[in-house]
């Protein structure tokens, strides 16, 4: 699951990385779907559970990587990085909402005419 590109070199964890790079094609073509609002709410959820896995796979994996080192537990700072993911997931449920608020105004609107 991981590979070391040397010795000393950087690990590139290839899961989290495709999952970075698939979620971050999905929040692109939900903006760009915008004129399609059910297509727009599919590809979040899709998103969304990338992102939940995404999130699985980071701890499990960093706290595999951190029992490894031998270093202590108070040594280890994982930085605003690792709560990113988070905070995208948190985007994506009141995007949902705002479109789904959108998507009754539009039937509203249908309905008065």
């Amino acid at each position: 699951m991981e590979l070391t590109n040397s010795e000393l070199g950087p690990k590139i964890l290839y899961p989290l990385f495709i999952n970075v790079i698939v979620s971050i094609l999905l929040a692109l073509f939900s903006v760009l779907s915008f004129k399609n609002r059910k297509r727009q709410q599919l590809l979040n959820k899709i998103n969304f559970v990338v992102l939940l896995v995404f999130l699985i796979v980071m701890f499990f994996d960093f706290n595999n990587i951190a029992s490894d080192l031998p270093i202590e537990k108070t040594e280890i700072n994982y930085g605003i990085g690792l709560f990113l993911p988070i905070v995208a997931l948190i985007c994506l449920l009141m995007a949902n909402r705002a479109i789904k608020s959108d998507e009754k105004l539009i039937k509203s609107m249908d309905r008065i005419r």
